[in-house]
């Protein structure tokens, strides 16, 4: 990946850290974020009957809709 994505993806892991912790979000397994931001490596596109699978399959997997149907809006300081 580039900078961008390592920035995005960062600034992602701390904001749905910050929801989980205030409570925000219901549902998240564990109390934290542990996913682990690394350096990209050589990428494999996967097979054809994977490639955009959340719209072939809206339900998804791992009840992503249940857990992130709305983002939580930022509180914005006063």
């Amino acid at each position: 990946y580039d900078e961008e994505q390592r920035r995005i993806a960062t600034k992602v892991k701390a904001e749905l850290s910050e929801h989980i912790e205030a409570g925000r979000i219901s549902g998240y397994t564990g109390n934290s974020v542990t996913t682990i931001i690394a350096p990209g490596s050589e990428f494999y596109r996967g097979p054809i009957d994977h490639q955009d699978y959340l719209t072939v399959n809206p339900d998804g997997y791992c009840e992503h809709k249940i857990i992130f149907e709305k983002w939580p809006e930022p509180e914005l300081d006063q």
